[in-house]
């Protein structure tokens, strides 16, 4: 029998319990055995339809569509994923031989997850291709994928009030956008800082003028969407006001470890170490709190049918507006003087005079989906692991090659990803192009590649300014005429 759901969770169980989840991750991830059966399981599936596949480890041929395999295609979100759900949905419960079953089932189930997302993922690239998904879109199919596996992890689910469910949905859609940042700078502090406030959230019917609150909620989200400001949808939603415990907020701490599930504040190195600091302190100020949250939160209240309904479009927000603002940027192909090969819509390899020929550049204009992503997402998207070189941080080593990363932003180079976010955070326009320089490694010494590139980035942006004064001068001379 359950545990009255009046009685508050202890915090050294809940964190327990999710440390040995991800340690049970991180194990699989390093025998590769999850990612394994998920490539098996894809090719086979591939091949019981009729599509003739092949597994090469590093991707994998489904017909005339070759899917690159990364670690995020690897499983270990997934299985992520539904362990943390797992215990956080059983976490009343007595420990029971039903118990660790269900535990155990999530590891056929993350596969079998995995396998069905990644399916769903070529599918769209086979019919819309040569263009790519989305991450929002990347979530969303993840998420859709999660939803029917919960009542296999919950013991009577059909016997379960509508509040239970949608605070598991809540749960849900959190763990689906923090899971894929595990691997990012600063992505486990995020992934903590979220933890910590989110422990302490859970769905509370709203009174009176409170109910006012989610008007501006609203508008906040919609205001993100249409930014492209990806990094704020995780604060967005442990604020939203039928979930969020204002009480925890009566402790300072709390206000530095929730600025810290800002993915942009954490790509910071220093600001990472005063987040850190600020969790540390957070988790003191709980375990002196009698081990306990500041005010219980009933997991199973009753909740309107229209309500939850109403709740859960809310909760998608996150995957289905960036969808529905995206923004069609002007086409923007590099400028006079530089020799131009197409590679695919808006991108090109570029050359210019006096260029190294062992150096390849590449010119990214606008795509529909908004924003640049760092060229660290750009490879994993790809299927390389990048690493920043110990002594030249602007410089990233994979694939045996080097490789540097620039923007052209409102007329001004910016060499790092991070200026690039904050000048672009807020930006409703243009997002500026995409410069990626590389060289294989045993060609140049990082030192001189950083030197080269960094000319070759200058006289780029030199030619593109240019040009845009040229467009400029001509479009003010047809109005005034």
């Amino acid at each position: 029998m359950d545990q009255p759901h009046d009685e508050p969770v202890p915090l050294v169980k809940n964190i327990v319990a999710l440390c040995l989840v991800l340690v049970l991750a991180e194990t699989f991830d390093e025998t590769g055995f999850v990612s394994d059966l998920s490539r098996q399981g894809l090719v086979g599936f591939a091949n019981l339809i009729g599509l003739a596949s092949l597994d090469r480890g590093y991707e994998i041929v489904m017909g005339s569509l070759v899917v690159p395999w990364t670690d995020d295609c690897s499983g270990i979100n997934s299985l992520i994923l539904l362990g943390a759900l797992s215990l956080w949905i059983n976490r009343n419960n007595p420990f029971s031989i039903f118990a660790v079953t269900r535990l155990l089932l999530v590891l056929p189930l993350a596969v079998l997850v995995n396998i069905l997302r990644v399916a769903s993922i070529a599918a769209y690239r086979y019919v819309y291709y040569p263009e790519w998904e989305t991450p929002q879109l990347h979530y969303f199919i993840g998420f859709f994928w999660l939803l029917p596996c919960l009542p296999l992890l919950v013991k009577d689910f059909n016997q379960k009030p509508l509040g239970f469910w949608v605070n598991t949905l809540y749960l849900s859609t959190l763990l689906s956008l923090l899971a894929p940042l595990m691997a990012n700078p600063g992505g486990i502090i995020v992934v903590i800082c979220a933890l910590l406030i989110m422990f302490q959230n859970g769905y509370q019917p709203l009174q009176g003028t409170r109910r006012l609150l989610v008007v501006p909620w609203i508008i906040a989200g919609i205001a993100i969407a249409v930014s492209v400001s990806e990094s704020l949808w995780i604060p967005w939603l442990l604020l939203a006001p039928s979930f969020v415990n204002i009480n925890q907020f009566k402790t300072f701490s709390a206000y530095p470890v929730l600025a810290g599930t800002v993915t942009l504040i954490t790509l910071n190195s220093d600001a990472q170490i005063v987040v850190c600091g600020f969790i540390a302190v957070h988790l003191i100020v709980l375990f002196l709190k009698n081990n306990q949250p500041s005010t219980p939160i009933d997991p199973e209240p009753n909740i309107p049918r229209g309500l939850a309904a109403g709740i859960t479009l809310l909760l998608a927000f996150p995957f289905v507006l960036p969808s529905l603002v995206e923004r069609d940027h002007k086409f923007t192909p590099p400028p006079m003087g530089v020799l131009a090969k197409k590679v695919e819509f808006n991108s090109y390899e570029i050359k210019v005079p006096g260029q190294a020929a062992d150096i390849a550049s590449f010119w990214y204009g606008p795509f529909g989906d908004g924003r640049h992503h760092s060229l660290i997402s750009c490879m994993e998207f790809r299927g390389v692991t990048l690493t920043r070189h110990e002594e030249h941080e602007s410089v990233y080593t994979g694939d045996d090659k080097w490789m540097v990363e620039y923007f052209i932003y409102e007329g001004e180079l910016i060499d790092n990803y991070y200026s690039y976010l904050l000048a672009s955070v807020f930006s409703f326009g243009d997002p500026g192009v995409h410069l990626i320089l590389e060289v294989p490694e045993d060609e140049m010494t990082p030192a001189y590649f950083q030197q080269e590139s960094i000319a070759l980035a200058q006289q780029v942006a030199l030619l593109h300014e240019q040009r845009e004064a040229r467009l400029n001068r001509t479009e003010t001379l047809v109005v005034s005429k």
